[in-house]
């Protein structure tokens, strides 16, 4: 069980920035980088399409690099994403941030279930359960740092703490990545 709870945390600390991002990109983008309308709507729309396009790879991709690697590898496009959101102020910034997150999250709602359901094989519909309710989680989680955020460092600097949340992640993964694979057999004498 401790395995999947980590794995649920993690996976919790990059959904963080979804709330972060929903909250306040679209203030951003409108406030500050003076964005029109349908410009805002397409970045924000953005995303979902590229999901869509990376979901059918990510299952042959997984097995080919790792499935735990590949959401490690996710973990980190979320931190280039959110950083993209802070440092790049125009419309291609955000286009970029938002294409990166498209890839994370093509990545995880496809491979997310699998890895929780292999870390409690014997219980597939509890790991099920525990892993779906992680977004409320990182939701919960991402209100109340972001919110505290925004008071601290402003709009864009907030975009800082999604990245350092998935950065913890990423580091996190790996861990249980490198734990995870297998190690070679001894040469025999």
């Amino acid at each position: 069980m401790l395995p999947l709870l980590a794995f649920t945390g993690l996976f919790a600390l990059v959904y963080a920035g979804e709330s972060i991002k929903y909250g306040y990109l679209l203030i951003y983008m409108e406030e500050q980088l003076k964005l029109a309308p349908a410009v805002r709507g397409a970045v924000i729309g953005i995303q979902p399409l590229i999901k869509l396009m990376i979901m059918p790879f990510s299952i042959d991709l997984g097995r080919r690099v790792g499935i735990l690697w590949l959401t490690c590898t996710a973990a980190a496009i979320s931190v280039a994403s959110n950083i993209c959101f802070a440092t790049w102020p125009n419309v291609v910034g955000m286009f970029a941030g938002q294409i990166l997150m498209g890839s994370v999250w093509g990545i995880f709602m496809v491979l997310g279930i699998i890895v929780a359901q292999r870390l409690l094989p014997n219980a597939v519909a509890t790991a099920s359960a525990i892993f779906m309710n992680s977004s409320a989680l990182g939701s919960a989680l991402g209100g109340i740092v972001g919110g505290i955020g925004v008071a601290l460092f402003g709009l864009p600097n907030v975009f800082f703490i999604p990245a350092t949340l998935s950065l913890l992640a990423v580091v996190g993964l790996a861990a249980m990545a490198k734990s995870d694979t297998p190690k070679p057999e001894p040469a025999a004498a």
